[in-house]
């Protein structure tokens, strides 16, 4: 099962305004997360920008999400 926050449904929730990080990996593939690093959401260490988008696919970031709610992995937006 796929999660992924809704940004365009924002504004109804009464956002005026909306922050991201957009980080490309090293294979020029954007994808939003606010790390730099893999390390705070999944328990291991490596940087976005130094890995491949196949390579990120593989971890599990609610490892340590403080949302936590099942698996979800890296999810390409297209």
């Amino acid at each position: 099962m796929m999660h992924h926050l809704n940004f365009l449904q924002s504004r109804g929730k009464g956002c005026s305004a909306v922050e991201l990080d957009l980080r490309l990996t090293k294979d020029n593939i954007p994808i939003i997360f606010h790390d730099p690093t893999i390390e705070r959401l999944t328990g291991q260490t490596g940087m976005i920008s130094e890995m491949t988008w196949e390579e990120l696919r593989e971890f599990d970031i609610t490892y340590n999400h403080p949302l936590k709610y099942g698996y979800m992995y890296f999810n390409l937006i297209k």
